[in-house]
């Protein structure tokens, strides 16, 4: 038997919703959880906001997963703030606990402000959309995970949130000239300046492949032959897994260049070349 969870924000703003629906409880705000649930088309998906005590996020959610692991009854009240009634004391001012309900708000994608030189992604932060904004034109670094038969369709996309003439350098794992991941696609690139101004693209855009062993995506406003503007996009794919040769990270994107004579040779790199 499923079990339902109630939540109440007001006399006339109320809404149960079943366990086997929740897709998550998330903390990515100071005091707060969203609970995520995916509903059908018709219903749309719910994400409900709710305010936790100060820095008790961690506990309110400790708190609900034993409330309904523990639950007979299948009608489990999460947060009531009509009649004030909480499964947890982890939570905020009495009677206003529920921040918001949210209704059909369609799936979301996960959104991180990259503020940090160095930077691991893990295959958990698979579909993360990253804003690169690192100050003081600092070298950044965003190294994928090592590709392997059981993280295939892993992705991530990165923005150009600020302009970094220090580089920002999307690295795969490993740099083995016969084993390790490499780059395959293409990245058309824009110049930032007037059309026609350079010589080698032919009217301002081009067309840029990898080599073979490239393993190193190289974004700056910066350098000649380079590009990597604000409003810069890429998009890195695992779709290739091979024990004995490369592995593939399928790319592709969008990106900006204010040098209009350049041919894009510093964007695509083999680090051990």
């Amino acid at each position: 038997m499923d079990k339902y969870l109630y939540f109440n924000a007001d006399a006339d703003d109320a809404v149960t919703l079943p366990l086997s629906a929740l897709k998550s409880m998330s903390h990515s705000g100071s005091n707060e959880v969203v609970f995520e649930f995916l509903t059908d088309s018709v219903n749309g998906n719910v994400a409900i906001t709710i305010t936790t005590a100060a820095n008790k996020e961690k506990e309110f959610m400790d708190d609900i997963s034993t409330r309904i692991a523990k639950s007979r009854d299948p009608f489990i009240e999460i947060a009531n703030d009509e009649d004030e009634r909480y499964a947890s004391s982890n939570v905020g001012t009495s009677g206003s606990v529920v921040a918001a309900i949210g209704r059909d708000v369609g799936p979301r994608r996960k959104v991180e402000d990259v503020t940090g030189q160095t930077n691991v992604l893990t295959a958990a932060q698979s579909g993360t959309i990253f804003t690169v904004n690192v100050a003081s034109n600092a070298a950044t670094t965003l190294t994928l995970p090592a590709i392997s038969a059981t993280n295939i369709g892993t992705y991530y996309e990165f923005f150009v949130g600020t302009e970094n003439t220090g580089g920002i350098d999307i690295l795969t794992a490993s740099t083995d000239d016969t084993t390790g991941d490499v780059f395959v696609g293409a990245l058309g690139i824009g110049i930032n300046a007037a059309w026609g101004a350079g010589t080698a693209q032919d009217g301002g855009v081009f067309y840029l492949v990898p080599g073979a062993d490239d393993n190193q995506i190289n974004l700056t406003g910066a350098e000649v032959n380079g590009a990597g503007e604000v409003g810069s996009y890429v998009r890195c794919v695992a779709v290739k897994h091979d024990g004995s040769g490369h592995s593939q990270w399928q790319v592709t994107g969008w990106i900006g260049t204010d040098d209009p004579n350049g041919d894009g040779t510093a964007i695509f790199v083999d680090r051990d070349a």
